[in-house]
C-alpha cells in the first residue's frame, strides 16, 4: 500500500469482489469513490489472479450475464405493468360503454316525454291506451 492511499487492502478486495460478482462495474466503483478506473481495474485483475479466475475475452466479462438478466427482469416487469394498465383501461372502457347505453336509453325516454308535451294530441291517444 502506498503512503498516500485512501483505500486499504480490505476495501480494495471488496471492490474487486463486487466487480467479479457482477454486483457493480469498474465505472460505478470508480465514480462512486472517486478512484481512477485504471486503478480499480488493476485491483480487479490482481484479485482475479489471486482467485485463479481467467481473464474474460475483451468486451465481455463475468458481469455480462448478470446485466442481461437484469435487463430481462426489467423488461418482464415493464410488460407486467403494461398488461395490468391495459386490463384497468379495458375495464374502464367497458364501464363507459355501459354508461353510454344507459344514457342513450334515458335520452330516448326523454324524447318520448318531450314529444307528449309538444304534441298534445298524442297525449290523448296515449292516455286512451
Amino acid at each position: 500500500m502506498s503512503f498516500d492511499s485512501r483505500v486499504n487492502s480490505e476495501e480494495r478486495t471488496q471492490f474487486a469482489d463486487l466487480v467479479l460478482n457482477g454486483e457493480k462495474t469498474v465505472r460505478e466503483i470508480s465514480d462512486q469513490h472517486q478512484i481512477s478506473r485504471k486503478t480499480v481495474q488493476n485491483w480487479v485483475e490482481r484479485r482475479r489472479a489471486e482467485l485463479g479466475v481467467p481473464t474474460p475475452p475483451r468486451g465481455g466479462g463475468p458481469t455480462l450475464p448478470t446485466r442481461a438478466l437484469v435487463r430481462i427482469e426489467k423488461a418482464e416487469k415493464a410488460r407486467a405493468e403494461a398488461e395490468e394498465r391495459a386490463a384497468m383501461l379495458e375495464a374502464r372502457v367497458a364501464e363507459l360503454e355501459a354508461q353510454v347505453v344507459r344514457q342513450g336509453a334515458a335520452i330516448t325516454h326523454l324524447k318520448g316525454t318531450l314529444r307528449i308535451y309538444m304534441e298534445p294530441e298524442l297525449a290523448g291517444v296515449l292516455a286512451a291506451v
